[in-house]
């Protein structure tokens, strides 16, 4: 999906296409709970709802819980010990993220994978 900017992420960390029908199904739950459209995202991309999208995200992945970052299990990502030397050590700085306000920390987390993975 072109506008969820954090599926293609994780759709790129994530090789096996049954995980990748599970991260599109969280984007797309996420975006019905928040009101979040196509035009939406694309006109809003730096606002609260979207940012809260991110956060919506990041939790059901078990990335964030009970807003701060977890020592989440690579294997969430498809993170395997095979792949880590070319994915693991790109995640690893994100984890490290910290701020009071929920949605702001998903949307640090995200841009910093983002950031991380040159999308």
């Amino acid at each position: 999906m072109k506008v969820f900017i954090g599926l293609v992420l994780v759709v790129l960390v994530a090789s096996v296409a049954s995980q990748i029908h599970i991260f599109e199904s969280v984007g797309k739950e996420c975006a019905k709970k928040l009101g979040i459209t196509e035009d939406y995202f694309e006109n809003f991309p730096h606002s609260s709802r979207v940012k809260c999208f991110y956060h919506c995200q990041m939790e059901k992945l078990d990335i964030i819980a009970n807003g701060v970052v977890t020592n989440i299990d690579l294997n969430v990502l498809n993170i395997t010990p095979e792949n880590y030397d070319k994915y693991g050590i790109k995640v690893k700085p994100c984890l490290t993220l910290s701020h009071p306000n929920k949605c702001e920390l998903g949307y640090l987390v995200f841009q910093c994978l983002k950031r991380q993975f040159n999308l």
